[in-house]
């Protein structure tokens, strides 16, 4: 017979309440690797029972398990931030903080019965400023061309569905038919925080912007590189691929973008 229903969102529940336990810099890194292992199983096994709540005509019980997912994701994030940041990689470090808040969000938008997200939400923000340097972030224009649904594949302006808004356990997002890179600015509140100045020039050289560090490269008075577009998160509410900027200016996409697409 199968496990009840309630008996596995308490043991869900369980394993996440320990991953709170272990989202500090010193708790030891094998046990926080073994927990990103665990989560990741978590989240698999809700997907599988998603399917089955789906199946039941279950809407409610599937996003529940949507926001599972989402918090798992969160975790894992989290855990990773800890690991590069004890490895000395604050860049790759900023990145799955900015993709925990991300997944964070996510599981507010899949419902509204978990409690304790306000709180959570508060915490890495504050983890955010303790742990990390102010940024300067960038806003990238973007000219797109036609929208697709990706729960009914029509026209995203033809159709009901809400990007971001949670539908049988998954998601709405908008994938672009075409997309131009167009303009960029520097903002205080940017769409993705990992669009961010990574590089200036100091003195004419090339300045680290999150370590500090000088590189040995020059770089031009008054310059700054950084990171213009990143390929959206697993929860986002628009779906890029990396094939998407492939042959476009380099002066526009900078940096390499980070891997990820929605599901």
């Amino acid at each position: 017979m199968s496990e009840p229903w309630t008996e596995r969102l308490e043991r869900f529940n369980g394993a996440l309440a320990e991953g709170r336990n272990l989202g500090f810099m010193a708790r030891d890194s094998n046990l926080q690797a073994d927990q990103i292992a665990c989560l990741r199983a978590i989240a698999t096994e809700a997907e599988a029972l998603k399917n089955i709540r789906i199946g039941a005509q279950d809407e409610e019980g599937a996003n529940v398990l949507l926001a599972i997912q989402c918090l798992a994701d969160c975790q894992i994030e989290e855990m990773q931030m800890w690991l590069k940041l004890k490895a000395d990689e604050p860049e790759e470090a900023w990145a799955h903080l900015v993709l925990a808040q991300e997944a964070l969000g996510a599981a507010y938008r899949a419902t509204k019965d978990i409690k304790n997200l306000d709180r959570e939400q508060s915490r890495l923000l504050l983890l955010e400023k303790l742990l990390f340097p102010p940024q300067m972030f960038f806003s990238t224009g973007l000219l797109v061309q036609g929208l697709t649904c990706s729960i009914c594949g029509e026209e995203y302006e033809q159709c009901d569905h809400i990007a971001g808004q949670p539908y049988w356990g998954k998601f709405c997002a908008t994938i672009p038919q075409k997309i131009e890179p167009d303009h960029a600015a520097l903002v205080d509140v940017p769409a993705d925080k990992r669009c961010r100045v990574a590089f200036f020039s100091d003195a004419g050289q090339k300045r680290n912007r999150m370590t500090w560090a000088l590189t040995s490269e020059p770089m031009a008075d008054r310059t700054i590189s950084g990171i213009l577009i990143a390929a959206t998160g697993k929860w986002a509410k628009m779906v890029f691929t990396l094939t998407m900027f492939q042959d476009k200016p380099v002066a526009m996409l900078d940096k390499p973008i980070y891997g990820g697409t929605t599901d």
